[in-house]
């Protein structure tokens, strides 16, 4: 390990078969030990602790013969070993030499990336100064990605994923041009500044083809005058399919136009997981995620699980507020799966619901976002839809399966004061829902199927939508 200090492996008493190796080296007093250990800690960026201590190492020699002579024994142990801790059932896979990657699944993650829903949208964030390495904490897996514009973050999921569609998060771009605005070196002056942002949003926001098109135009008629910026949304006009939100319109992405989700969960494992300090290193990285974000998502689930937060109540309630003049006769069944709904404002024309994909074709609703019209037919058909919030005791078993796995309780202990098990309601009016508990005895997370990835919507008037 240095001059001092020579070591070699006593092979006959290593035991490669447990991973246990015998080092043999040269100290000569309990100082040059204690010395030898907190190089080796050091060089290992580890933290040993002593689980045993010989006291009286002279009576120990009294009944050895004279041949040994124990001057100093103690044993140490890293302080992430096991012993005296409870293990989980965690895949941890190490890949790379000189760039590497720690993959880690807990039982939660596995539990949730079987889940189809899991495929549908992910969201993509890195963050780094997480511990004295500062190691980088990706959030990903896989269908659309949604990330800000790293470029190389988006050529290594590429790379992996190349038939993945890649969306930009809107807050992202939206800063990257105030910032580039304010920049005193691309020379745009203080009162053309929120002009020419507004020029931009309303390229990335717009509803129609013809309102892209109009403003698309605004833009390059300032080319004049502003040549820098209309060379840049050129650029950034050449990748329109991540940027701009009318040709996200029948992807299944659930109507996310950011990538807040992850910024979320970075700021959960800093602020909460590692208490706004630094891991002593990747190992302690590793030990917090595994054991104390396990612990923390397993409770989080249970609360909403139990039903202790009222935001999902108080969300569809809002929901179903805003339609009250339609009635059950004027929603149409196309399918099995498949509801015309009469649009308010124009009871002649129609929306299309598909309670499968949980999808809408109204303007919120077509990326697969839980809308009012979907709320109404949970409501007054009670469908159940993939996307609904965990608002009945379906839903929330689902949340204690995802949470407990095997050990989930049967969904009668997930029962609110007020509620009953489904078919045995007085007036009988959940449909279908028995069959749902009877084939979920055995603890799986019942989800509808959702295979179609892209949608195709073309109503006008009465024109039924159609599913490919």
């Amino acid at each position: 390990m240095n001059e001092h200090f020579i070591c070699e492996i006593d092979w006959p008493k290593s035991d490669l078969e447990n991973q246990n190796m015998t080092i043999r080296t040269n100290l000569i007093d309990m100082k040059n030990a204690i010395e030898w250990v907190n190089l080796f800690s050091s060089i290992l960026n580890t933290n040993w602790i002593v689980s045993f201590e010989l006291n009286n190492p002279q009576n120990y020699n009294d009944l050895c013969d004279s041949h040994n002579r124990v001057i100093f024994h103690k044993y140490w142990v890293c302080h992430h070993a096991a012993k005296n801790k409870t293990t989980k059932s965690v895949t941890i896979s190490i890949q790379g030499e000189a760039t590497w990657a720690v993959l880690i699944v807990t039982p939660i993650m596995e539990r949730a990336h079987k889940l189809k829903c899991s495929q549908e949208i992910i969201f993509l964030d890195s963050t780094s100064s997480v511990d004295t390495t500062n190691i980088p904490i990706p959030m990903q897996a896989p269908m659309v990605f949604m990330s800000d514009d790293s470029r190389a973050e988006k050529n290594s999921l590429h790379s992996v994923w190349p038939s993945a569609k890649q969306f930009l998060c809107h807050f992202h771009m939206a800063q990257a041009e105030w910032r580039w605005l304010h920049d005193t070196k691309n020379g745009i002056q203080l009162d053309d500044r929120c002009p020419l942002m507004r020029l931009f949003q309303k390229v990335m926001y717009a509803d129609n083809m013809n309102d892209l098109e109009n403003s698309i135009t605004e833009i390059r008629n300032v080319s004049t005058k502003f040549n820098n910026f209309v060379q840049r949304f050129e650029r950034n006009f050449n990748r329109k399919e991540e940027v701009i939100k009318l040709y996200r319109l029948h992807i299944l992405y659930r109507n996310h136009e950011t990538n807040n989700y992850a910024e979320a969960s970075i700021r959960v494992v800093k602020d909460i997981l590692l208490s706004r300090t630094k891991a002593y290193n990747v190992v302690a990285l590793v030990d917090f995620i595994v054991n104390v974000g396990e612990n923390y998502f397993t409770l989080r689930l249970l609360d909403h699980a139990h039903d202790r937060h009222s935001e999902s109540h108080r969300l569809y309630t809002k929901l179903c507020s805003k339609i009250g003049n339609i009635v059950k006769d004027d929603v149409k069944q196309i399918n099995n799966c498949t509801y015309s709904i009469p649009r308010e404002s124009s009871p002649k024309n129609v929306y299309i619901i598909n309670t499968e994909m949980g999808i809408c074709s109204c303007k919120i609703g077509c990326t697969g976002a839980f809308c009012k019209h979907q709320a109404w037919i949970h409501e007054n058909l009670k469908m159940q839809l993939p996307n609904l919030p965990p608002i009945t005791l379906i839903e929330r078993h689902a949340l204690g399966i995802l949470a407990l796995g095997d050990k989930c309780p049967e969904a009668a202990f997930f029962l609110g004061l007020k509620e009953c098990l489904p078919g045995t309601s007085a007036n009988n009016e959940v449909i279908g829902a028995e069959n749902a508990m009877e084939q979920n005895s055995n603890n799986t997370i019942i989800e509808p199927s959702n295979s179609v990835k892209e949608i195709d919507f073309n109503v006008f008037n009465n024109t039924y939508i159609k599913f490919p």
